[in-house]
């Protein structure tokens, strides 16, 4: 399955700590980009309304 992390007693805490980093920082990054598509909607919406 794609996006799914297996760890397993081999990994270390620092392993968690990136893995743990990088779904932050891509969760952050996604955030963003949903709120950008929602502000371009909304003016969108709001240019088209008064045409």
């Amino acid at each position: 399955l794609l996006g799914v992390e297996i760890m397993d007693e081999s990994d270390t805490t620092e392993d968690m700590r990136q893995l743990a980093k990088m779904k932050m920082k891509k969760k952050r990054r996604d955030d963003k980009l949903r709120d950008q598509e929602i502000e371009n909607r909304d003016v969108d919406f709001g240019s088209s309304q008064f045409s």
